[in-house]
């Protein structure tokens, strides 16, 4: 009797188990109308320990011009909209006028609450890259905006980030700030507004001095700095926006963290 009972606790024990082996890893993927790339793991069992990156979903520009990354679909954020690839650390750093991105989205991008617009800028040789969204909606009130800057010397003017259309919601109820502060040498950047009187307000980031004296020297700084004038650019054969999802996973552990990102990938 008591072995009966026994093995009916060893087979109750890996009963669990097994179940828990089976538990769904179930992630959202915001853009089921992109192709897809790369499947999830199905279960959690299979999610590996460590941190692995799975491009889920793409999505090819309909055209690529001098000016713009043209896409035409509806694009979701849930966390992050990075106007760079993600794929190394170093694409952060905007070298120059070849390496700048500008994208324009046709149809509507929604910000989920708390997502974030990753750009780059290279104050010292006024570059950044730009997004022209011809339609924006959020979940919440505020959208955050991250740039990414390895200036040391700040110059007098504004670098344009995004437009978005001109309307009573856009004008009224949304609220842009920069998630971190953007402090370069003796400036800090702050984000602004302006309508361009073609039915869409541009949203730039220009420096704050600290008293008259400093910004004065900078203005006088910038009657003598000269911008390399820009050629014709090369195009790139591809450009796509991803879908990212990565999971990080201790070892031993059954919790699974994830994060979902969409970033532009060129080549």
């Amino acid at each position: 009797m008591k072995n009966l009972k026994l093995r009916i606790i060893i087979l109750l024990y890996f009963a669990v188990l097994n179940v828990f082996g089976k538990i769904p890893f179930s992630v959202r993927i915001e853009n089921q109308s992109f192709e897809t790339v790369h499947r999830l793991p199905g279960f959690k069992n299979e999610v590996r320990d460590g941190i692995n990156s799975y491009t889920v979903k793409v999505l090819k520009a309909d055209e690529i011009t001098e000016d713009y990354f043209i896409f035409g679909k509806d694009v979701v954020i849930r966390s992050d909209l990075y106007t760079y690839s993600t794929t190394k650390f170093e694409n952060a750093n905007l070298k120059n006028y070849e390496d700048e991105n500008s994208i324009r989205f046709k149809n509507n991008v929604y910000f989920r609450k708390g997502a974030v617009i990753n750009f780059r800028t290279n104050v010292e040789k006024n570059l950044g890259d730009f997004i022209n969204f011809e339609s924006i909606s959020l979940e919440g009130s505020e959208l955050f905006i991250d740039i990414a800057d390895n200036s040391e010397i700040p110059r007098f003017l504004k670098i344009p980030l995004f437009v978005v259309p001109e309307n009573e919601i856009t004008l009224n109820e949304f609220n842009v700030r920069l998630i971190k502060p953007l402090i370069i040498g003796e400036a800090e950047y702050v984000i602004k507004s302006e309508s361009t009187g073609k039915g869409k307000i541009l949203y730039f980031i220009e420096p704050l001095y600290k008293n008259e004296e400093i910004a004065q020297k900078y203005a006088l700084m910038e009657r003598k700095c000269i911008d390399v004038k820009h050629g014709i650019k090369k195009l790139p054969e591809t450009a796509l926006i991803r879908e990212k999802i990565t999971t990080f996973k201790e070892k031993g552990k059954r919790f699974i963290f994830t994060s979902n990102i969409i970033d532009l990938f060129i080549k």
